[in-house]
């Protein structure tokens, strides 16, 4: 029996650089190698936008997260798995692996969750460079020193956008009473969906370079606009 259009869904990756460009301006000298982006995913099916962070698993309308509009776009292939079927799997995956408690921003992210909805629906993983990009940060002679110094400063607070959801099982719908409307994360502790406006953006990198700088990383200076410039043995 053939199948019908409205059984076969489109099933895409949103690709979102969380360090709006600063990360490939300033990798190299922080870290000695090129990383063109800190990467945030959700993967779109049925309609929807799905991710996971430290609030558990969300839903809302493709490309509706204060991220705006993706960087990229990612096919990932078709499903013809039911939308009940996949309701049941995320709200498997809630119940134990991807709780909001268990988020790990290295570890167990929302590239970790993307990857598990990618192999459930169209059976391949998500870009590499998006996985490994932890570890690729980690094997570098100061990756950890940095992340450590990220870590401990922290998101800056933002919000949600009105329009999405918490919970696998509102996810069906965003007409629910969960709604995340102006969540500051001074109570929820969101790292993926963190956006900063560009004055904010600015002084969270100066942040990091003096911590970096007074761990010995790098040797910093501020120009008169506030701007971090890096003096290191690798041009940028």
């Amino acid at each position: 029996m053939a199948l019908r259009p409205d059984d076969v869904h489109l099933v895409q990756l949103y690709i979102y650089d969380i360090s709006k460009g600063m990360s490939k301006i300033l990798s190299r000298a922080l870290i000695g190698k090129q990383v063109d982006g800190i990467w945030h995913t959700g993967v779109v099916v049925y309609g929807r936008e799905y991710f996971f962070g430290a609030h558990g698993i969300s839903t809302c309308d493709p490309g509706g997260t204060i991220l705006g509009e993706p960087n990229e776009i990612e096919i990932l292939g078709e499903t013809q798995i039911p939308q009940d079927v996949f309701q049941e799997f995320l709200t498997e995956l809630e119940s134990e692996r991807f709780r909001g408690s268990k988020y790990h921003l290295l570890h167990h992210n929302c590239n970790t969750f993307s990857n598990e909805l990618s192999e459930f629906l169209v059976g391949v993983s998500i870009p590499a460079h998006i996985i490994d990009l932890p570890q690729e940060i980690l094997s570098t002679p100061i990756g950890a020193t940095i992340v450590s110094l990220v870590e401990r400063i922290g998101p800056v607070p933002t919000s949600f956008h009105p329009g999405c959801t918490v919970g696998a099982s509102s996810s069906a719908s965003p007409q629910v009473e969960n709604t995340v409307s102006n969540v500051s994360l001074d109570s929820v502790a969101v790292r993926d969906t963190t956006v900063v406006t560009k004055d904010e953006e600015q002084q969270r990198v100066v942040s990091v370079v003096e911590g970096a700088a007074s761990a010995g990383v790098v040797e910093e200076s501020v120009d008169v606009a506030g701007k971090p410039k890096l003096e290191t043995d690798n041009p940028w």
